[in-house]
């Protein structure tokens, strides 16, 4: 029994100096920002998005502008699980869009800060934008008989002590904290705009987008190059220090019990399309690669937004290691979810 064990060490031990000598540590966590939490919204595409951006820019980059810039819309509608936001999207579209349009900083628009929202789902925080922007809308309209030529500062000034305690009372000075209330009713007393709270929303915020970088958005899909070589991908750009975006299935490890899902808010309409799709599609964004000692073996690092508590990955994501809101994936589990990475290369002169 001894022999058998000094011989396993023996054998284990050159083994094990060998995966820790070719996995590279790398740690690119810093370059993406803080880890947000997307909530009940499906936008998990703009967050890792944001994260490719602000690994280039330097600056934390906002999620909710990049997913309304991509759908163009914040309303429900019907689906077969009842009522929801937009579907999901893709980084290609999201990357394009928003870099025509200019990218929005985090301390412009703070869509998603736990604090601002107080619990509330950003759902129903923004219908309460919405419609308290209607309000303010028609109270404009009141000032002018031209109901779209409304003077701004006459509004303000015959108007000011209200209009500025709704843009408080809604919190939407916090949504767009840089934005003054004068830039908000410049915007809705605009005349091209017969306001849609969502156009009016979303101009207020594109006014403060103006951030454009000179990259390409490279994609990389396994069904067109195969396992090996989308590996390879993922890691050679791993190995120049570049954040890589993750299209990914999480059906083979997502959590099936029905009374967790009869606990959250996807309800158990959204397990049983899961189930029957055997697809569960999400966007992450892989931020470094590491040895573990105690496995033998290297582990990806794994950005989430499902916030910093790791309370949702533990439910749906059983199997997986979660810390602070990081996944951390074996090169077993990583090649079963993954089927796209995407990363972004600075424009070459000749493309300028």
């Amino acid at each position: 029994m001894v022999k058998t064990l000094i011989l396993m060490l023996i054998i284990l031990g050159p083994l094990g100096s060998a995966q820790a000598d070719t996995c590279k540590s790398v740690d690119l966590k810093n370059k993406t920002g803080p880890i947000r939490d997307q909530l009940d919204t499906p936008w998990c595409f703009a967050f890792s998005t944001a994260d490719l951006v602000t690994s280039v820019t330097g600056a934390t980059i906002a999620p909710y502008p990049i997913a309304l810039n991509t759908h163009n819309s914040i309303e429900k509608k019907e689906t077969a699980c009842g009522e929801s936001l937009s579907d999901g999207g893709s980084f290609s579209d999201a990357f394009s869009v928003s870099n025509i349009r200019g990218f929005c900083r985090e301390s412009d628009v703070k869509t998603f800060d736990q604090k601002l929202l107080h619990k509330r789902s950003a759902i129903r925080q923004l219908k309460l934008i919405q419609d308290r922007l209607i309000e303010i809308r028609a109270d404009l309209a009141a000032t002018c008989s031209d109901r779209f030529g409304i003077d701004v500062e006459q509004a303000v000034k015959r108007h000011g002590s209200d209009l500025r305690a709704m843009f408080e009372e809604n919190r939407l000075s916090n949504l767009v904290p840089t934005s003054s209330l004068k830039d908000i009713l410049e915007v809705l007393a605009s005349p091209s705009l017969v306001v849609l709270p969502e156009e009016a929303l979303q101009q207020v915020m594109q006014a403060k987008c103006d951030l454009k970088v000179p990259y390409d958005l490279k994609t990389t899909e396994k069904s067109e190059v195969g396992e090996s070589a989308l590996w390879e991908s993922l890691n050679t750009q791993l190995d120049r220090s570049n954040v890589v975006g993750l299209s990914v299935n999480l059906f083979p490890f997502l959590e099936l019990n029905e009374e967790v899902w009869r606990k959250s808010e996807r309800g158990l309409c959204s397990l049983n399309e899961v189930r029957e799709k055997k697809f569960a599609g999400h966007a992450l964004t892989l931020v470094g690669r590491e040895y573990d000692a105690k496995t033998r073996s290297c582990e990806y690092i794994v950005k989430n937004s499902w916030g910093k508590s790791c309370e949702s990955a533990k439910r749906f994501l059983p199997k997986i290691k979660c810390r602070n809101g990081f996944l951390y994936l074996g090169e077993k589990e990583m090649r079963a979810m993954l089927f796209s990475t995407s990363h972004l290369e600075p424009v070459r002169a000749g493309n300028l």
